[in-house]
């Protein structure tokens, strides 16, 4: 995927919806909690700030006792519905605007589908726009899913030149963690700089990812690169 010379337009703020609330409850809702366990309900789940504090049901099978009551928080009656956990999509792109109408359209079409977090791997808007946008999304101030940024290290991506020594891509892993990045998306890298900043990127608690295609698998293969470290590979060869 090319560099996009024209950034793909920022969502607009949120004018719609209510939240987060300090507390919500979900009333009369069919759980599937992700653990592979039959669905069951209905049950009232309790929300406070970021997280699940309990879950009731009638039969008294869940961690509360007595049934949740509604002071002080925003119910809703979910009776006929399903709640399931976000889901996550570890691989996506917001795309340049010969790839999608504009951010909102993307953002809305992945929390429409139960999506509420990505690993956007590559950040082919630009960094520093990925990130506003990610910084943005965090805070509600869109409405968009949690957006986890990978740069990609590749010439004319991140910057006009490519990182060629293994200092140079240390300085550069440095340089996008700054800046906000979350992870780094390798791909076309020679192995001293793929090692180099990978190994930085370990040190500095960041993930990674590798494009692996079969032209470069002779340099660096999927067993080469586990070995050093990466956490994960996207396409394969």
């Amino acid at each position: 995927m090319p560099l996009s010379r024209t950034p793909q337009t920022p969502a607009p703020a949120r004018t719609a919806g209510v939240g987060p609330h300090p507390k919500l409850v979900l009333r009369n809702v069919t759980i599937i909690d992700g653990t592979g366990a039959a669905p069951f309900g209905p049950a009232d789940v309790v929300v406070e700030g970021e997280r699940i504090t309990g879950i009731w049901e009638p039969n008294g099978s869940s961690s509360l006792l007595n049934r949740p009551d509604g002071d002080d928080a925003e119910e809703l009656d979910l009776s006929g519905n399903w709640l399931l956990p976000g889901f996550i999509d570890s691989h996506a792109h917001i795309g340049n605007p010969d790839q999608a109408p504009n951010a909102e359209y993307v953002y809305k079409l992945w929390l429409a589908h139960g999506v509420t977090t990505v690993r956007e791997v590559g950040a082919f808007n630009g960094l520093d726009w990925t990130v506003a946008e990610a910084r943005r999304a965090e805070s509600n101030e869109i409405a968009a899913p949690r957006i986890h940024v990978y740069p990609a290290l590749r010439a004319g991506t991140v910057s006009d030149k490519a990182p060629s020594s293994a200092g140079e891509a240390r300085a550069w892993v440095h340089d996008v963690a700054a800046r906000g990045a979350k992870g780094i998306k390798f791909f076309g890298t020679s192995p001293h700089v793929f090692e180099a900043a990978l190994g930085t990127a370990q040190e500095l608690g960041l993930g990674s990812a590798c494009h692996h295609d079969q032209r470069r698998a002779a340099q660096v293969n999927a067993l080469t690169s586990a070995e050093w470290g990466l956490r994960s590979i996207e396409h394969w060869y």
